[in-house]
């Protein structure tokens, strides 16, 4: 992930483990049977009340993946293709992601987080752009993983210097 985001938008993803299993006070785990599908429309909150409470990135800029076995929006499974594709939630939050997906997934729901609207918007869908070679095409079997300049710089304006 860090491969295709670093070098364009030197932003960079550092993986801390919050989960201590050797912590009985700290047991993550759903205390419900998610069954042999999650669906993230009705299942989020679930998984997500193990987020990350202490956010250690001095600008606030702290994303959790949630990785599970398999992954439908609804009742319509998240892929393309062949290819398994992530699901996020809404700009400025964590990330559910089936454990079959790519480094190029993660890397654009990371672009999710950083509420990134591309100056080529895909029909309907205003938070993907419409140029494949770009990383939010929403087709992931079809997207490159150009992160264009002018998209990126917003996210750095906001973080400021």
């Amino acid at each position: 992930m860090n491969t295709i985001l670093t070098r364009q938008t030197g932003i960079e993803y550092v993986v801390e483990d919050t989960f201590t299993y050797a912590n009985p006070t700290d047991n993550h785990i759903v205390q419900r049977d998610l069954g042999p599908v999650v669906n993230k429309n009705t299942e989020w909150g679930d998984i997500v009340a193990f987020r990350d409470t202490v956010r250690t990135d001095p600008n606030g800029f702290n994303q959790d993946f949630y990785f599970v076995w398999d992954l439908e929006n609804g009742d319509t499974p998240v892929t393309q293709g062949n290819r398994v594709l992530a699901a996020a939630g809404t700009p400025g939050s964590d990330a559910l992601i089936d454990d079959t997906a790519t480094a190029q997934s993660m890397a654009h729901e990371a672009l999710h987080f950083f509420a990134i609207t591309p100056r080529t918007p895909y029909p309907g869908q205003p938070n993907h752009s419409a140029t494949t070679r770009e990383l939010l095409y929403p087709l992931e079997n079809q997207a490159g993983c150009l992160i264009p300049k002018r998209d990126i710089d917003s996210v750095h304006i906001a973080l400021g210097p």
